[in-house]
């Protein structure tokens, strides 16, 4: 291997000399022709450089080739496959939402109105007091009779019932329906010089009351049910 020797100088004979060498194109040429491979000469810049960069200063000025700088701090290695330390949680953090925990009743608000509890069943009006009255007002007319091809005031309760169902001729509806028609209108009872008012009729025996009229407007309204 090529040996190669680097002079050293103090600061000063490198002044006294610095304008005569920098000046001098010869001086680099014996470097460039002495024989040296290229290397050679890669292997020389780079020690030069290795020395420039590293060389230390020492007390009379001159510079130390041999002396390495100090090398500076140096990182901690990366290691990739080192686990992270897992991260602390923030102190606020809210709980984790557990789906098959059992959640708490919520309380209902103070001013919440206690729950309605529903009035017991009203008792549907059915025909037997709807009879009565058609017994009472409507003989013998539509008790016996059969004018308008129904008795529905008759004695047999279960035919009375049956007949009020048939359809009527007055109205889309059942002949027991039509019947309050015909009452309010003052067309029944027939030939009884009623008017279908009440209060207008209080005087006339023969005509139905404002509560006798009730009766049968809520049989009516309930479904007419049976007796």
């Amino acid at each position: 291997m090529l040996g190669v020797s680097i002079v050293v100088v103090s600061c000063g004979e490198a002044a006294e000399e610095d304008s005569a060498v920098m000046s001098d194109a010869n001086q680099v040429v014996p470097l460039v022709d002495s024989g040296l491979g290229p290397d050679a000469m890669q292997t020389l810049d780079g020690a030069i450089s290795d020395a420039m960069i590293s060389d230390a200063m020492i007390g009379d000025g001159s510079v130390d080739v041999g002396a390495d700088a100090a090398a500076p701090d140096a990182a901690a290695p990366f290691t990739p496959d080192a686990a992270p330390p897992d991260a602390a949680a923030p102190s606020d953090a809210a709980a984790p939402f557990t789906p098959d925990a059992a959640q708490p009743d919520a309380a209902p608000p103070p001013d919440a109105a206690p729950p309605q509890v529903p009035d017991a069943a009203v008792a549907l009006v059915t025909y037997a007091p709807v009879q009565a009255l058609f017994a009472s007002k409507c003989d013998p007319c539509h008790t016996t009779n059969g004018e308008g091809q129904h008795n529905m005031g008759a004695a047999d309760i279960g035919q009375a019932y049956a007949d009020s169902q048939l359809p009527a001729y007055s109205l889309v509806g059942t002949k027991g329906a039509a019947a309050l028609l015909r009452i309010q209108n003052g067309s029944m009872p027939f030939g009884a010089g009623c008017s279908g008012d009440p209060v207008f009729d209080a005087g006339n025996a023969n005509c139905l009351s404002q509560d006798e009229q009730d009766v049968l407007q809520a049989w009516i309204d309930d479904g007419q049910q049976a007796p």
